[in-house]
Order: structure tokens, then sequence, then C-alpha cells
């Protein structure tokens, strides 16, 4: 199953197809990003930070509103990067949608901790990747 996750119709759309075909998920894996090099002065500025807040922070937490709610989910990992601590001009709202997934997972830790569902931050080193293209969302199962 594939969904673009700046639109929040699909990241639905992927969520009751897991529940109809997977409800026994057990992790969540929150890692699709994009990563402009934008200037605030630039023309497209705007739409470019609402497409990145939306596959970096609102699908994220939509996902985790509704993953939490399957029966089996026991695991929630956000993926994190440096620039999370280290921020660059060059890339303002990619690095503070990183810091935003940060402390949202340090709080989420402590939200669910007595539902049983543990909540991990994973934090690469820095990586190759094409983050500056939408990135889809996919759900892959053994």
């Amino acid at each position: 199953m594939v969904c673009d996750g700046a639109k929040e119709e699909e990241v639905r759309k992927l969520y009751q197809w897991v529940l109809t075909k997977h409800s026994d998920v057990e992790v969540l894996v929150n890692n699709a990003g994009i990563q402009n090099r934008i200037n605030v002065a630039d023309e497209d500025f705007y739409p470019k930070a609402v497409t990145e807040i939306g596959v970096n922070i609102l699908a994220p937490i939509l996902l985790i509103n509704l993953f939490s709610a399957l029966p089996k989910i026991s695991t929630i990992m956000n993926v994190t990067s440096g620039p999370a601590f280290i921020p660059s001009a060059s890339m303002p709202v990619y690095c503070a949608t990183k810091a935003f997934m940060r402390s949202f997972t340090l709080s989420l830790r402590k939200q669910l901790e007595s539902k049983g569902i543990a909540v991990i931050e994973i934090n690469p080193p820095a990586l190759k990747t094409d983050l500056a293209v939408p990135v889809s969302m996919m759900f892959i199962r053994k």
C-alpha cells in the first residue's frame, strides 16, 4: 500500500487498509520526509513549507493517533535527524519539523507508557538521500 503523506485523505486510507487487512500490526515506523533548501524570501516558500510540515509532522501525528488504537500495537518509532539539535539556515522548515518530532516523541513516550506502547526516537547519522523530493509512505508486511 502506497500513500502520499502530504494528503490527509491518503493517510486515512492507508490506516483503513491496515485496519481491514492487517489489524495485527505491532510496530509503526514514521520515516517519510521532505527536506527543502528554501529561504523565507523565496516566492514558493510558503507552499513548500506547508507540504514539508504536512509530510514531516502532520502525517506522522495522524498515523500515531490512528495506529495507537490498534489492538496489538506495541511500538512507535519516529525518525528524527541531526538538524533537530543543530539547525541549518538553508533548510529552516526541515530542521524545525525534526525538532518538533523529537519533542513530540519524548512527550508521547510518557503518554503511551500506561498503554504499554514503547515510543522510540531514531536519529540516524547523515545519510545520502533525496529528501527534497516528496516521499511516499509505504506499508510493508512480511
